[in-house]
């Protein structure tokens, strides 16, 4: 499997694995430490924890990621502007 961009290799885990538990399997058959940023598609072999979870995961079409990049970062408060986006009344 590949792990995609705004992915941990814990998100690669839960996502592929089924379970946080899949994560230390994962890092010792790959050959890399639990803690590694994985650049996103790099393929990795999977172990997979709880079956159901991924089989959920994959018909729903939903993907675990926990990174969230500077480019997604437009909004929020910490970018409004009082009187502009921010309109007090």
């Amino acid at each position: 499997m590949i792990i995609k961009k705004h992915q941990t290799l814990a998100d690669f885990a839960t996502q592929h694995g089924g379970s946080i538990e899949s994560l230390y399997d994962i890092a010792m058959v790959n050959g890399i430490s639990m803690t590694a940023e994985v650049e996103a598609g790099t393929e990795l072999t999977v172990v997979v924890k709880v079956q159901g979870v991924v089989n959920s995961l994959a018909r729903s079409g939903s993907e675990v990621t926990t990174v969230i990049g500077s480019e997604e970062l437009k909004g929020g408060i910490g970018y409004m502007q009082i009187d502009n986006d921010f309109i007090v009344t």
